[in-house]
C-alpha cells in the first residue's frame, strides 16, 4: 500500500483498540471508531507491481557480454561493471521502487552502449603474414620499399586496441598492402 493510505489506515487502527481497550467507551465512540477504521481499509491505495521485465531483459544482454571482446577502456568497463552489480542489486530487492528498477536499467543500457566492440584484424593480419613471405628481391627498390612501408603500417595498426568503428582504418591497411602487393 502507499505509505499515506497506509499511515492512515494504521493511525484508525490504533485509535479503534483504543477504544476498544477503553472500559469507558459510549457506543458512539465505538461507532466513530469502527467507521473510522472501514473508511480508512478502503482509502487504502495499492501499490502498482514494479515491472522488471526490462531490466530482467537489459541484464540477460548486458551478462552476455564478453568484456574482452571491447577495447580496453578501463573506465568504461569499470562503469559496466558496476551498473550491472547495481541492477542486480535492485532486481533482487523486492521493495524496489519502478522508479529505481527504471533508472539501473537505463544506467545499464547506457554502460553496455558505452562499451566499444573491438575490430576483427583477423584478415588484416592474414594478409601481413602473406605478404611478409614474398621475395622482395624480385622487386624495384622502390616497390619494396613500398611493400615494406605497408606491412610496417599495418603491423602498427594490427598492434593497436580498434573498436569496430575504427574498422575502416584496418579496411585502409588491407587496400595498400594490396596495392603494394
Amino acid at each position: 500500500y502507499t505509505e499515506a493510505s497506509y499511515r492512515a489506515f494504521a493511525e484508525a487502527l490504533r485509535q479503534a483498540r483504543e477504544v476498544e481497550e477503553s472500559d469507558s467507551a459510549s457506543q458512539q465512540e465505538i461507532d466513530i471508531a469502527a467507521a473510522n477504521l472501514s473508511e480508512a481499509i478502503k482509502g487504502l491505495v495499492r501499490i502498482p507491481p514494479v515491472d522488471q521485465d526490462a531490466l530482467r531483459e537489459e541484464i540477460t544482454q548486458a551478462e552476455a557480454c564478453r568484456l574482452e571482446d571491447y577495447v580496453d577502456d578501463l573506465d568504461a568497463k569499470a562503469a559496466f561493471s558496476k551498473a550491472l552489480a547495481d541492477a542486480k542489486a535492485v532486481l533482487a530487492n523486492d521493495t524496489a521502487s519502478q522508479e529505481a528498477v527504471d533508472a539501473v536499467a537505463k544506467a545499464l543500457a547506457d554502460a553496455r552502449a558505452a562499451l566499444k566492440k573491438r575490430a576483427d584484424k583477423t584478415e588484416l593480419k592474414a594478409i601481413i603474414q602473406k605478404l611478409k613471405q614474398i621475395d622482395t628481391s624480385r622487386y624495384t627498390e622502390e616497390s619494396a620499399e613500398a611493400l615494406c612501408n605497408a606491412i610496417s603500417a599495418a603491423e602498427a595498426l594490427a598492434a593497436q586496441d580498434l573498436s569496430v568503428k575504427e574498422a575502416g582504418l584496418i579496411a585502409e591497411a588491407i587496400d595498400r598492402m594490396r596495392a603494394a602487393e
